[in-house]
């Protein structure tokens, strides 16, 4: 039986911790753990991550940094893939504004799309597991016109790879649940931000926060059905349920792909039907 517990996960953070400061203590900043082990929302089961942002000091050689995400990879290989280590590494300067925009798009600067992101996690629940305890102040909290100048760059990104999103719309069918899931999650996460301008990183408590603070928004449903799915993995769902999921995924890209960047999905009052709120989608 594989072990996907909070105790492995945990103890798969320290092994890194002790292996990478081994190595390059000189060159950490900081190892910094966001995500649902600093909140208390973690839970066992298949697609468990351990989210960590490893901050290297400004200068440290190129190959030192990409020596330390092969060492992520390679501890990702030794457990299997079954608990995932991000791979998530930065150079200290690299978190800083002014923010690097002129970069070429490949897979080794893919990292920089999402550096808003990154801080924006740090800030809300970056909990320092080794090194610079005080790394916060050494950052700038980015602002909306920061998150939407690079989500429309992870745009351009995915059209140059040939990965638009109408192709992952034509293969909506052909993906899991849990993808899906993300989509929506990640998706009400970005519309969360936009309208609120306060980050919310808890897949978990995403849906709930839309609901209170966001009352208006036209994917509720829908969230709150991936969110059901996510804390119930092991529950078999019925194929209504995966299907509402499924045409809820697709409602959501069609609408994150033909709305600009800052705008959020909101139903009207005056045009709303019930069918369009249980399947979430927006006038």
């Amino acid at each position: 039986m594989i072990d996907y517990s909070k105790k492995r996960a945990v103890a798969i953070l320290d092994n890194y911790i002790e292996i990478i400061t081994k190595k390059y203590e000189k060159y950490i900043v900081s190892i910094i753990l966001v995500g649902s082990l600093t909140n208390n929302s973690y839970i066992d089961g298949p697609g468990r991550d351990v989210d960590q942002i490893t901050v290297l000091r400004s200068g440290t050689p190129e190959e030192v940094f990409f020596e330390v995400v092969d060492s992520i990879r390679e501890i990702n290989n030794f457990n299997r893939k079954e608990i995932l280590l991000s791979e998530s590494v930065y150079y200290l300067d690299e978190l800083n504004k002014p923010y690097r925009k002129d970069f070429k798009f490949n897979l080794k600067t893919k990292r920089l799309l999402e550096v808003p992101v990154e801080l924006l996690r740090i800030f809300e629940s970056g909990i320092v597991v080794y090194g610079e305890e005080q790394i916060s102040d050494l950052l700038e909290k980015p602002n909306k016109a920061d998150v939407i100048f690079f989500n429309n760059l992870s745009r351009e990104w995915k059209n140059i790879r040939g990965n638009t999103i109408i192709e992952t719309m034509d293969s909506i069918s052909k993906l899991s649940p849990r993808i899906e899931i993300q989509i929506l999650l990640t998706s009400a996460m970005t519309h969360y931000y936009y309208d609120t301008n306060k980050s919310c990183s808890n897949k978990h408590e995403i849906a709930n926060r839309i609901r209170e603070e966001v009352p208006d928004y036209a994917f509720q449903n829908v969230i709150d059905l991936a969110t059901d799915i996510k804390l119930n993995m092991d529950r078999q769902y019925i194929s209504e349920e995966i299907n509402k999921l499924r045409e809820g995924c697709k409602s959501m890209m069609e609408w994150n792909y033909n709305n600009p960047e800052g705008l959020v999905p909101k139903l009207t009052s005056t045009n709303t039907t019930s069918e369009q709120r249980s399947t979430g989608e927006w006038c």
